[in-house]
């Protein structure tokens, strides 16, 4: 069913939405330093840095097979690995445990994996859970340890699973213990707290990093609007109108029409509607939370921002009712016509057949839309193997830090999205982020504060983790005196572009051209026949990618003259009343102007004796300098040499969980342009180290000697 995710090698078919803009350029950063990315609790590639674990993106068994493996064949082999073991264990419930026959059990497993939503990304979670309960029923077969293997096999489960999926998916091992294996339910109650303590075992510096960060993320600005009942009933009422209800009801009239049924069969009806009716309970988790968000928003921005998708478990348990309506049909209804032309073949044969046919039709029509659009441009070549990017990248590998941005503007020659960077290896300031301060949502505000018309800028207002610098007024940027979109868009316009630098951006990329005096245009050996490549047919596209080319879009890239470094003194501190002035100030300021004086909030610097700071200094020639000795993750140590005391910047996102020592004695490290580091730094020659120390790292009890 996914093979087109691997047999096509790195011109393989990628889902472009939660997968090739997300997901995969997760598992693509840093792919061959594995072991760096296990220990790290900071992600610096990520919208100016950001707590890796409190995104949600752990490291489990797919990151070593994107170490281990071409990145291409990784993502491929690992896709169709998990929906085989979805698929393999829910034709094993069936069999081992529900009685079912050979073909009703495979095709439940087939069906399971078409009834699952596009919401499945790339970690197990779902596709994992048959598999567990497989286990678990396996274990009190036998009736002894049951609770530590259940733990274990919790544990086990979530290594590959995300967390914030899991905890929606538990209560199907509770129901699960006591609906079917019909254990006592202070027994099920025990084994199921086993299995979650398992879950929770492995997740708990993850679940602690949420707790820690959701207070100061932008998270907190969640708005969850009132409850739509009517839509919420009839989105329920078309989960539950399903093949699994309609393979029921023909159970059912089998049964009614049949005018001797023993008591077997009765109970096999039972039990059937007894899953079928947990499926449909399990459908109305999504609106009832929804529910319970809209009235307990306010008692925790995790409630509020709590936005995953609950109840994807009534797949399983769908599929499941599916395969014990098929085994009934097959079982008890063997010389059953229902037309001329289908004498002597049984009801069982049609259905089985009309269901392999849908299944093959669905199959079919899935791959010929999945070949059109990795043809076109949902392809690995094509969102990470720019020639432009891939040289840009080894010409900057040694390069002092710094950050890109990618307008997300879609251009008549095709598109690039932000989270593509990251893939290449470079940092951004923007990208598709779960969670994130909220001093930087409000810094991102004043970079979009021209897009008064854009309703993807109201939608990001509404505290969406799409970081982008969008399109205005739509996605295709403004539209040109002759209507169509291939005029360069004017940068300064639209976007602030001294902010951006004030962020370290030094490179624009973009698949539309732009205009600005502080963009200087790169070379490029590809675009001009890239352009030309992308305006003939697709035989010539698809014969150029035989022969070894890149068919993907042509891009602009621009340096930014404007860009400031990762790292810098500034001449003064300049001091807020209150945050509102200082973030208004923010949008007014020149480059120069915000390279020359640090923004502090005074509540924030309130402890510090900062005459000397705010005096400053005037625009004299300075000798100073301010040297990286090392750049790590969690890591940053710094040669400071200044005349003056000055205050020294650091433009990497504000977290309370960034220690510092100058000189080997504790610095405080305060929020500086409302959502960067800032301190202030004596005169003389200094050695500082910056590390990122959250409670839920063991550096922090454990700090390794200098």
């Amino acid at each position: 069913m996914h093979a087109e995710k691997v047999v096509f090698l790195d011109w393989s078919y990628v889902k472009l939405h939660d997968e090739g803009n997300n997901v995969l350029p997760y598992h693509l950063t840093d792919a061959d330093d594995l072991f760096d990315k296990i220990l790290s609790f900071w992600q610096p590639k990520y919208a100016a840095g950001v707590d890796l674990l409190s995104t949600g993106t752990g490291t489990g068994f797919e990151s070593l097979l994107f170490t281990l493996l071409p990145t291409w064949f990784a993502y491929g082999f690992y896709k169709i690995f998990i929906f085989f073991i979805g698929g393999f264990f829910t034709f094993k419930l069936l069999r081992d445990y529900l009685g079912t026959n050979f073909f009703p059990a495979t095709l439940a497993g087939v069906l399971f994996l078409f009834l699952l939503p596009d919401q499945i990304w790339n970690k197990m979670s779902i596709l994992a859970l048959p598999a567990a309960i497989y286990a678990i029923s396996w274990k009190i077969s036998r009736d002894k340890g049951v609770i530590f293997f259940t733990f274990l096999v919790g544990a086990l489960y979530e290594i590959n699973s995300q967390i914030t999926l899991s905890l929606t998916l538990l209560s199907s091992i509770f129901i699960w213990l006591v609906f079917i294996e019909r254990i006592k339910i202070l027994r099920a109650f025990a084994i199921f707290l086993s299995f979650s303590f398992g879950v929770i075992a492995v997740e708990f510096h993850t679940i602690w990093a949420f707790v820690e960060n959701s207070n100061f993320s932008h998270r907190g600005d969640f708005i969850v609007s009132n409850p739509n009942y009517e839509k919420f009933l009839y989105d329920w009422t078309l989960s539950v109108v399903n093949l699994s209800a309609l393979l029921l009801l023909i159970s059912f009239l089998i049964t009614s029409k049949s005018k001797t049924y023993t008591i077997k069969e009765i109970d096999a009806l039972k039990q059937n509607g007894v899953i079928f009716l947990i499926a449909s309970i399990i459908s109305l988790y999504q609106p009832t939370f929804e529910i319970l968000r809209y009235y307990l928003q306010d008692i925790s921005t995790l409630i509020g921002g709590y936005s995953i998708t609950k109840g994807l478990d009534n797949s399983m348990w769908f599929a499941l009712s599916a395969g014990l309506s098929l085994n009934y049909i097959e079982k008890y209804n063997k010389e059953f016509s229902l037309l001329k032309f289908s004498y002597n073949l049984s009801i069982a044969s049609l259905i089985n057949y009309a269901i392999i046919l849908a299944v093959t039709i669905g199959i079919l029509q899935a791959k010929i839309t999945r070949l059109w659009d990795l043809f076109h441009d949902e392809n690995f070549s094509y969102m990470y193997r720019h020639p432009d990017l891939l040289s840009l990248a080894e010409k900057q590998k040694n390069a002092s830090p710094f950050r890109v941005a990618t307008p997300f503007i879609i251009s008549e020659t095709g598109y690039i999205i932000p989270t593509f960077m990251w893939a290449y290896g470079f940092e951004t300031v923007d990208g598709y982020v779960s969670m994130y301060p909220e001093a930087y949502n409000q810094f991102w505000q004043k970079i979009l504060a021209t897009h008064y018309e854009s309703e993807r800028v109201r939608a990001f207002k509404g505290a969406n983790s799409e970081l982008y610098l969008y399109g205005n007024p739509t996605d295709r940027g403004p539209s040109c005196s002759d209507e169509t979109t291939s005029c360069p868009v004017d940068f300064d316009k639209n976007y602030d572009i001294e902010l951006l630098s004030l962020a370290n951006v030094r490179f624009i990329i973009s698949a539309r051209r732009l205009k600005s005096p502080h963009l200087e245009l790169l070379d490029s050996s590809s675009r001009d026949k890239l352009i030309k490549l992308q305006g003939s047919r697709l035989i010539e596209r698809l014969t150029a990618k035989l022969a070894g080319e890149y068919v993907g879009p042509p891009l602009y890239i621009y340096e930014n003259k404007l860009a400031l470094p990762r790292v810098f003194l500034t001449k003064r501190a300049k001091l807020f009343n209150n945050r509102e002035k200082l973030i208004h100030a923010l949008s007014e300021a020149s480059t120069k102007a915000l390279q020359d004086s640090a923004f502090f909030n005074v509540e924030d610097v309130k402890n510090e004796e900062l005459d000397t700071f705010v005096k400053g200094i005037d625009d004299r020639q300075l000798r100073e300098n301010v040297d990286i000795i090392s750049y790590k993750r969690d890591e940053i140590i710094l040669q400071v040499h200044s005349e003056y005391s000055r205050p020294l910047i650091v433009t990497n996102n504000f977290s309370p969980f960034w220690k510092a020592e100058i000189n080997d004695k504790p610095m405080t490290i305060y929020p500086v342009y409302n959502t960067f580091q800032g301190m202030f730094i004596p005169k003389g020659k200094h050695l500082i180290r910056l590390s990122y120390l959250p409670p839920y790292s063991p550096r922090t009890y454990f700090p390794k000697n200098n």
